[in-house]
């Protein structure tokens, strides 16, 4: 799963060469648009400790960190406080994730 991101595959492409675009949502805009990833920058993620540390063959992740700032609650704690403060919860399709070339 991942939200603010906008990601293009095409699964017909070689493992490492499957990406085809990433868009990456605008931080300091207030209304919510999505720009190219800039290689130049940094961006700070959030994810599980288990993803963070290759589970489920997430390997690049790992060997590409910077560094890790762990948090000082719960993954499920964090959802439960989230949650409670933006309910009531507006589901919505926004395409985060377009495969090509899908059988």
């Amino acid at each position: 799963q991942m939200s603010g991101m906008h990601v293009t595959y095409d699964i017909k492409n070689a493992a490492g060469s499957r990406v085809q675009s990433v868009k990456i949502q605008c931080s300091e805009c207030k209304l919510p648009s999505y720009e190219p990833i800039n290689l130049e920058k940094k961006y700070n993620i959030i994810m599980t400790k288990y993803m963070a540390y290759g589970g489920d063959q997430y390997k690049m992740i790992k060997d590409e960190l910077i560094s890790i700032n762990n948090l000082e609650f719960l993954e499920s704690d964090a959802l439960l406080s989230y949650v409670k403060e933006i309910t009531p919860i507006y589901a919505e399709v926004n395409n985060r994730i377009k495969v090509l070339n899908r059988k």
